[in-house]
């Protein structure tokens, strides 16, 4: 973990990873990676949750179980991390030895949004068959841009997130 001293890992107040369709042995090695990056708190997403605010899981406020079908695929979400903690992190996860996982950042707006919108979008956006064509903005890497949802989208396929 040699490349975690070479970023910025300043995080909020309140740092942490929310998952979405991970199985209970990946949360475990989950946890235990995370530590490295000074995150301590997990919250793990489940079809009950999918009809909420981000907002409302982060806060723990006005909680319902409502049963909903499921969406298919595994999620990492980061809340509250510093820039620099994110890279590490996304820099140093195959040493989880973990399947790779659709990465996000949860920012203000999205924060307002039901975990099933986030989800739906990201699948939306990680299928999308056009999802680079426009290699000429400059204030992006090559192989990334930010959507109009505020996420910052890289090619899962060069080990990068979305």
């Amino acid at each position: 973990m040699d490349i975690i001293d070479a970023f910025d890992l300043e995080n909020g107040e309140n740092p942490k990873i929310l998952t979405y369709g991970l199985e209970d042995e990946e949360v475990e090695l989950l946890e235990d990676y995370m530590i490295h990056f000074d995150i301590q708190d997990i919250i793990i997403l489940d079809n009950f949750l999918l009809e909420h605010k981000m907002q409302e899981i982060i806060e723990g406020e006005g909680i319902e179980q409502v049963d909903r079908l499921s969406i298919e695929g595994k999620f990492v979400f980061f809340y509250d991390c510093a820039e620099g903690t994110i890279d590490a992190f996304l820099n140093e996860f195959e040493e989880t030895e973990l399947d790779r996982p659709l990465f996000a950042a949860i920012n203000e707006e999205t924060l307002t949004w039901s975990v099933r919108e986030i989800l739906e979008t990201i699948l939306l956006e990680s299928e999308s068959e056009d999802l680079f064509e426009d290699d000429s903005e400059e204030d992006y890497e090559e192989d990334s841009y930010e959507n109009a949802y505020g996420f910052v989208i890289k090619d899962s396929d060069e080990d990068d997130y979305l």
